[in-house]
C-alpha cells in the first residue's frame, strides 16, 4: 500500500529536522573527517559532509524519477539500460563519487541550504500531485513499494540509514 500524502510529507519534514539536529551536535571538524568506507574501491572514505552531499543528490534523483513517472516516461528510474544489477550498482557508485568530487568545496551550511531547497521542491511536488498520481506505479523502482509516494518517502528512510551508519562509525572509533 502506498503511503499517504500526509505520511510522506511528515516523514520528510521529520527526517530533515533530525538530520539538522544530529549534524548540529557534531564536534567542530568532525563533519569533514572520513568515517565510513566508500563503496567504490580505491576511493577515500566518506565524511559526514559527504553523506549530506549524497543525500541531496539522491533526493534530486528520486524527485526526477517521480516527475518522469508522471510525465509518462517508460523507464523513469533509468537503470534498465544496464545488462546486470552489478553494472547498475557500479554505475551508481561512480555517480556517487562524481557527486562528492563536485561538491567537495561546499560547506555544511551551503549543503543544508541546498537540501532545504530540494526538500521544498519535493514537498511542493507532493502537494501539487493528485492522490492518483502519488499512488502511480514507478516502473522498475525497487524502493518504497514502487509507487511515486513510496519512492519519495524513501528519502526519509535514506536519511535515517545514513545517520545510523555515521553514528555507528563514529562510536566505533571512540
Amino acid at each position: 500500500m502506498s503511503p499517504t500524502r500526509h505520511e510522506v510529507a511528515a516523514q520528510l519534514e521529520a527526517s530533515l529536522a533530525t538530520l539538522e539536529e544530529r549534524y548540529a551536535k557534531l564536534p567542530p571538524g568532525e563533519a569533514l573527517r572520513p568515517v565510513t568506507t566508500s563503496a567504490l574501491e580505491g576511493e577515500a572514505g566518506w565524511s559526514a559532509r559527504d553523506h549530506l552531499s549524497h543525500l541531496i543528490s539522491i533526493e534530486r534523483a528520486f524527485l526526477a524519477i517521480a516527475e518522469r513517472t508522471l510525465a509518462g516516461v517508460a523507464d523513469p528510474v533509468g537503470l534498465s539500460r544496464f545488462k546486470t544489477r552489478e553494472d547498475a550498482v557500479a554505475w551508481v557508485h561512480r555517480m556517487n563519487q562524481t557527486n562528492l568530487a563536485e561538491t567537495s568545496q561546499s560547506g555544511l551550511e551551503e549543503l543544508f541550504g541546498e537540501l532545504r531547497r530540494v526538500r521544498a521542491r519535493t514537498l511542493a511536488f507532493i502537494d501539487s500531485a493528485s492522490d492518483q498520481q502519488l499512488t502511480a506505479e514507478v516502473a522498475n523502482a525497487p524502493w518504497g513499494g514502487g509507487s511515486v509516494a513510496g519512492v519519495l518517502i524513501t528519502n526519509a528512510r535514506h536519511v535515517a540509514q545514513h545517520l545510523d551508519w555515521l553514528q555507528e562509525a563514529i562510536a566505533t572509533e571512540r
